[in-house]
């Protein structure tokens, strides 16, 4: 049964002041967040698939639950890198469909038991395998989101203002489908076997010390408890009453198991982890230093194993997040630089174009003139072309019509009229149901 895989159950003692770092695994009918976690990570299964939609073979079903362990394991090492984190495994129970958007609502309720809480943010990762031409394909996406003081779950978002002009722009997207990735047979047991041997207890957080494997199968639980930590070397207690000892583990790509040799994916999850950490408070300015190193260092991980060309999508998420990194730090000439690259990427994008549109006219006191202000106006209504349900268009359309007949009437492109109905329109379309 799918409860009946690989996991490892962390409850971590925080060495640094914050809450707990944890672990565990549930049904996703039951998907819930560590609610003292600043950042959780959500891995849901690897569903298995066949073309004609008949069961998928014993192997392939064997497979996919050991590909969801192993991403499990992999974004559960990679987080331990921060403070105030937890990581759950979730599995579908018989006949139920683990939905993302279901799970979702369940963990942005607000003020509900095991959801966020306000400003703490989640990752979630799961994916699909199927069989073609002998060969095992596998194709894993990503969202994340972050609870708003309201529950909205909603879109990250960013203040741009110049004098009276205050405009909010958010990300091009915060999902990704990942293009789906081959991985023979012979891979998927090299996997196995390396992990094997990589996972192995000894009595001393020392590679000298002679230790013994962890038994490993995805039909049998493994659960664990970490009582201590030593930089890479984590303490396992078992749950079940068996051997316990130190593990060295790793979230690097060269480690032994490691998925990243086969999913780059995995390093742009990491570097997402990253930036949503970077979101919640909590962390020493040192601690901020070294996250946006480690947001950068998983983005080209990602870049170097993947051309743009194959995935425009995650180059221009990754553009968009480097830009409101360096927003943020006061870099504004180098954020601009970033927005108009991911809306080169992503043109589709409402989101992509308005980041950059609003960042050329808060780039810089002298950047705001009648020339920039009508411009604004024009690469507002092209990106709403794009999505004309965006509330957060809308509203900035609103604020810039306001700020042409309150503030400054004479950069108006609009006759007095015409403004007052454009205004009546964007109003109404702001406040439909």
């Amino acid at each position: 049964m799918m409860r009946r895989l690989l996991y490892v159950l962390v409850s971590l003692l925080a060495v640094l002041a914050g809450p707990a770092r944890s672990a565990g695994m549930e049904p996703c009918s039951y998907a819930s967040v560590f609610e003292g976690a600043a950042l959780n990570a959500l891995v849901l299964p690897y569903q298995a698939e066949t073309r004609d939609g008949r069961a998928p073979p014993p192997e392939l079903q064997l497979a996919s639950r050991q590909i969801a362990a192993l991403v499990h394991l992999e974004v559960l090492m990679g987080l331990l890198k921060y403070p105030s984190i937890g990581a759950k495994h979730l599995w579908a129970e018989p006949g139920e469909v683990c939905d993302v958007d279901v799970i979702i609502g369940r963990i942005t309720r607000a003020g509900a038991a095991g959801a966020l809480r306000p400003g703490q943010g989640a990752v979630l990762v799961w994916g699909r395998l199927f069989e073609q031409a002998g060969e095992f394909y596998l194709q894993s996406y990503l969202r994340f989101v972050r609870q708003g003081g309201e529950g909205s779950g909603g879109s990250e978002q960013l203040w741009f203002k110049n004098g009276p002009l205050q405009l909010r722009g958010s990300l091009p997207t915060q999902a990704i489908a990942f293009a789906p990735r081959r991985i023979s047979r012979a891979e998927l047991a090299q996997v196995d076997r390396d992990f094997r041997q990589a996972m192995v207890l000894r009595p001393r957080p020392e590679r000298s010390a002679a230790g013994r494997a962890i038994e490993f199968s995805p039909h049998q639980a493994l659960a664990f408890w970490v009582s201590e930590v030593r930089g890479e070397w984590l303490k396992l207690q078992s749950q079940q009453g068996g051997p316990g000892g130190w593990v060295h583990v790793t979230s690097q790509p060269q480690a032994a198991w490691s998925l990243q040799r086969w999913l780059p994916e995995l390093a742009y999850v990491d570097a997402v982890s990253a930036f949503v950490r970077l979101r919640v408070d909590g962390l020493t300015a040192a601690q901020r230093t070294r996250t946006a190193a480690l947001m950068e260092l998983g983005l080209s991980r990602y870049e170097r194993a993947v051309p743009a060309d194959l995935a425009p999508g995650a180059w221009g998420l990754a553009s968009a997040l480097r830009g409101w990194q360096a927003w943020e730090q006061g870099r504004y000439e180098a954020a601009l630089a970033l927005f108009e690259l991911a809306q080169a990427q992503l043109p589709a994008y409402a989101g992509a174009r308005q980041l950059a549109a609003l960042a050329r006219v808060a780039v810089s006191p002298e950047a705001l003139n009648a020339d920039s202000a009508a411009r604004l106006s024009r690469e507002l209504m092209a990106a709403l072309a794009l999505a004309p349900d965006n509330g957060l268009l809308l509203g900035n359309l609103e604020r810039l019509y306001a700020f042409y007949e309150q503030q400054r009437p004479d950069w108006s492109p609009f006759e007095p009229e015409a403004l007052r109905e454009r205004q009546l329109i964007v109003r109404a379309a702001a406040r439909r149901p």
